[in-house]
């Protein structure tokens, strides 16, 4: 049995005391936690923030609309010209030319292919113009809406809640794990050095094994950057009592005991 082997080696390991009272424990958030919790709340609440400021600004935007269309002039202009693709977007730049009193002015509008439809130089369009600036105008069916369109809300926010979600998924399992869990003593079995998807170059994958309360032998891994373990390295691991699949090597990251309760 592991217990028997450690008891047996000079690097067997004794049972850190904040663990071997009863159960539950007293959790709380370490400083990692912590931050980790107001990156979490940062993230709700700009993602919230950021949802209803579109909202808001399409709304606006909807209301000045309305407002412009109201009090706008309509008359005859015609398309005068049809520019080249421009840029990334492959815009078009279109022409139109209207007359307004004794003065004719000429308006721009940059359309993609697909928007530009069967604008054509010399073709007659529908124009709109505010008669206290008639040099603000713009093509029926083409009404400026700048600014971001509504359905962006929603994966603004989505994203958000659901980073927000897991980044509390994974505390809350560490405050289980610690409040409920079992601590047995366990060995280092190796180390392996991979590649880091989430942040780029490598870590360290350590991997151990442990002796259950009912005497499965159970295993686990976790990851660190630097100065893995050697293999053999006697380390305390916490495991949940109904899984001992869900294990940790202790001390967790996020969370920690806060004292030992008396055994009811």
């Amino acid at each position: 049995m592991i217990a028997t082997t450690l008891a047996r080696r000079p690097d067997r390991i004794v049972l850190p005391p904040e663990l071997s009272g009863g159960i539950p424990r007293d959790v709380r958030l370490t400083a990692a936690g912590v931050v980790l919790a107001v990156i979490a709340t940062a993230i709700v609440l700009g993602g919230v923030g950021a949802g209803t400021a579109i909202v808001i600004a399409h709304q606006r935007l909807v209301a000045r609309h309305e407002a412009r269309t109201r009090d706008a002039v309509s008359i005859v202009g015609v398309v005068v010209g049809v520019g080249p693709d421009r840029g990334e977007r492959r815009l078009r730049d279109v022409r139109y030319r209207y007359r307004v009193g004794n003065r004719t002015y000429v308006g721009r509008l940059l359309l993609s292919e697909r928007r530009r439809g069967a604008l054509r130089a010399g073709q007659s369009v529908g124009v709109l113009y505010m008669p206290a600036s008639p040099d603000v105008s713009w093509v029926s069916g083409y009404e400026p809406m700048d600014g971001p369109p509504l359905f962006v809300a929603p994966f603004v926010l989505l994203p958000a809640l659901v980073l927000a979600a897991m980044i509390v998924w994974t505390i809350r399992r560490q405050w289980r794990l610690l409040e409920e869990g079992r601590a047995a003593p366990g060995r280092v079995t190796g180390s392996k050095r991979v590649h880091n998807d989430g942040h780029g170059g490598h870590t360290n994958r350590v991997t151990y094994e442990f002796e259950a309360l009912s005497g499965a032998k159970c295993g686990g891994r976790y990851e660190v950057n630097r100065n893995p373990p050697p293999a053999g390295s006697a380390i305390t691991v916490v495991y949940h009592r109904d899984d001992p699949r869900w294990n940790a090597p202790y001390p967790l990251q996020f969370v920690r005991t806060v004292q030992t309760r008396a055994i009811w």
